[in-house]
């Protein structure tokens, strides 16, 4: 692939990923652009997931969790066989979150997080995924930590 269609198949992802309120088969799209033998790395909590299964887990996690959730592409760095995406995420903590510590109730709250993604690309399919994102931010903003900010007035 040239870098040009590498960066479109991957940002075509995101497009999907953002289609999940109004397109029922969002999921199905993104999964099949997915090897079987992916690895996926979430780094902050230490989760590694693996292939169409493993996707279709990360994609759920989010969406149960954060159900009106978008991400808006920031920046990228593109080659032929990868590309870095930074985004932004924002969505409501309506659904309880799942993660390696156990579950998380809603808050109701309200989140923006920055996340920097690097996606491994081999004849037309994801083949690797490796994830970044600010845990404690995150947690901080459905409620979980306090603010240091709220702290100090």
């Amino acid at each position: 692939m040239t870098i040009q269609e590498t960066s479109d198949f991957v940002r075509s992802l995101y497009d999907m990923f953002n289609t999940h309120t109004t397109d029922a088969q969002w999921m199905e799209k993104i999964v099949a652009r997915v090897s079987d033998d992916c690895d996926i790395l979430d780094a902050p909590s230490g989760m590694m997931l693996a292939g169409k299964e493993g996707m279709q887990l990360f994609l759920s996690t989010w969406t149960t969790a954060f159900p009106d959730c978008t991400f808006s592409i920031t920046n990228t760095v593109d080659t032929e066989e990868q590309i870095v995406v930074e985004f932004i995420g924002r969505g409501t903590h309506t659904g309880t979150l799942y993660g390696p510590a156990g579950e998380i109730a809603p808050s109701g709250r309200q989140i923006v997080l920055r996340y920097c993604i690097i996606h491994k690309v081999q004849d037309q399919q994801i083949v690797e995924v490796r994830m970044y994102y600010d845990a404690m931010g995150l947690f901080q903003q459905i409620g979980l930590l306090d603010n240091e900010e709220e702290e100090l007035a």
